[in-house]
């Protein structure tokens, strides 16, 4: 978490500041319309989109070190609707996580955190989401190769 304004930090570490903080997720796939989801029981309007309320679990990191950092996002699995666009859907889905205080909607105090649906698991109670960030370390440095014959002057 990366907070830059001091008075969102001594809020958020404050036992009774007076200020809630919403999380706000956009699921954003090919062929579907935005998704725009708010941990809160009713809806907010930030930055000209309606975040519907939902309850879910926000996407927390887990850093080992070994690999590029992954999180985890879960839904209830409340509709069987969802489970069929999950099957549906054409990857990459991105999903995009971002922190707001609630008495200033349009503005981000943390965020946003642009992730790729790595995995899904569900089964009737829950649907599990892995999110992972750009496979940045299987690319190919440089892209291309440099080689005598085509870049002699490289190699003079």
């Amino acid at each position: 978490m990366a907070v830059d304004n001091p008075q969102d930090v001594r809020n958020m570490l404050s036992e009774n500041s007076g200020e809630a903080y919403l999380e706000l997720v956009t699921l954003v796939a090919p062929g579907f319309p935005n998704a725009y989801l708010v941990l809160n029981s009713e809806d907010v309007v930030s930055r000209g989109n309606t975040y519907k309320a939902a309850y879910f679990m926000p996407p927390n990191l887990k850093k080992t070190g070994e690999e590029l950092p992954t999180a985890r996002i879960g839904f209830g699995n409340v509709d069987r609707a969802l489970v069929d666009v999950i099957r549906t859907v054409d990857p990459p889905v991105h999903v995009i996580s971002e922190l707001v205080p609630m008495s200033r909607p349009d503005e981000v105090v943390d965020g946003p955190y642009n992730f790729t649906l790595r995995q899904v698991d569900y089964d009737v109670l829950n649907i599990v989401g892995t999110l992972g960030f750009e496979e940045i370390l299987n690319e190919r440095f440089p892209y291309g190769t440099y080689n005598p014959a085509e870049f002699p002057a490289v190699f003079a």
